[in-house]
């Protein structure tokens, strides 16, 4: 009886501690980077932005399409976020070249300055109704 308390306990913390994380790590044939969870934004962003939860399949659907075009960027650092917007769904990535990831936090996959200032990321917004990237800006700042 004790003891299949106990497991329950622990498959209830097990769920609060998956469902509560910020981000999951992801490494797509040697590119790092991480699924942003609605947990890691601020309740401000949440409210002004309709963020959902990525599944992996739906990240690698990107990373298939990316790596049949020209530009992949296979160096950079990936923080994927998924979106909704007027019912369609896209993924909005930010890009951060290593060169650059020392103006971050020393984990840049929990720093989220990143949406704050984008100096020197890339942001790829790729959308699923469409079966293709819809934006592909460099976020360059000058002195």
């Amino acid at each position: 009886m004790i003891i299949n308390k106990l497991y329950i306990l622990l498959i209830v913390f097990y769920f609060n501690h998956s469902y509560s994380e910020e981000y999951i790590e992801i490494n797509y044939k040697g590119i790092e980077g991480v699924i942003l969870c609605e947990e890691y934004f601020s309740l401000r962003y949440r409210e002004t932005y309709n963020i959902y939860n990525l599944s992996f399949k739906e990240v690698y659907e990107l990373e298939n399409y990316l790596e049949r075009s020209e530009n992949r960027y296979p160096s950079y650092f990936r923080k994927y976020q998924g979106l909704i917007k007027d019912g369609k769904k896209y993924i909005n990535i930010k890009l951060i070249n290593p060169v650059y990831k020392h103006q971050y936090s020393p984990n840049w996959k929990e720093d989220k300055t990143v949406y704050i200032h984008e100096c020197n990321t890339r942001t790829i917004v790729y959308s699923f109704s469409e079966k293709k990237i819809i934006m592909n800006k460099l976020n360059e700042c000058g002195d």
